[in-house]
C-alpha cells in the first residue's frame, strides 16, 4: 500500500453521484462509502455502519475509531490521510474526506458527487481528527 494507491482508489470514484449511505462506485457514494471503497481497494475489510441519519450523531467518529486498519494521528493531514470534519452548524463531526496534499477528495452532498478541490483554509479549520492506514503510520 502506498499513498499513490490510496489516492488512485479515491480518484477512481470522482464523479460518482452522492447518495446518503451509497456504497457503489460509479452509481452512488457518500463519504463513508468512499472510505470503504478506498479501504477495500487497498486490501482491507472495513467495518461498515449502516442506518445512520443524515444529521451527524457521533457514530462516524466511533466508526472510524473501530476500523482495525486505521490509526488516529496528530498534526496536519498528509496526502493519503482520512480526515474527519465538523460542519459549523452540526453538533457532531459528520463528514469524511481524503487529503491529497493541497487538494481534498470527498463525496460531498453540496456538489452532488465525489469531487476533488482545493483543501482551503475553510476546510482546514473544520478538521476534527486525522487518521491514516496503520501501514503508513510509522514515524508519525
Amino acid at each position: 500500500m502506498t499513498v499513490d494507491s490510496i489516492l488512485a482508489a479515491a480518484r477512481d470514484a470522482i464523479g460518482t453521484p452522492f447518495r446518503h449511505q451509497g456504497r457503489s462506485v460509479g452509481r452512488k457514494l457518500d463519504c463513508a462509502g468512499l472510505l470503504a471503497h478506498v479501504a477495500i481497494e487497498n486490501g482491507h475489510t472495513p467495518i461498515d455502519v449502516k442506518g445512520y441519519p443524515h444529521q451527524p450523531d457521533g457514530r462516524l467518529a466511533s466508526a472510524l475509531a473501530a476500523q482495525p486498519f486505521l490509526v488516529r494521528v496528530a498534526g496536519r493531514p498528509q496526502a493519503g490521510d482520512f480526515i474527519l470534519f465538523h460542519y459549523e452548524d452540526d453538533a457532531h463531526a459528520g463528514h469524511l474526506g481524503i487529503c491529497a496534499g493541497q487538494m481534498l477528495i470527498h463525496a460531498w452532498a453540496h456538489a452532488h458527487k465525489v469531487c476533488e478541490h482545493d483543501f482551503t483554509e475553510e476546510w482546514q479549520r473544520r478538521v476534527v481528527a486525522v487518521y491514516c492506514f496503520t501501514e503508513l503510520s510509522y514515524g508519525r
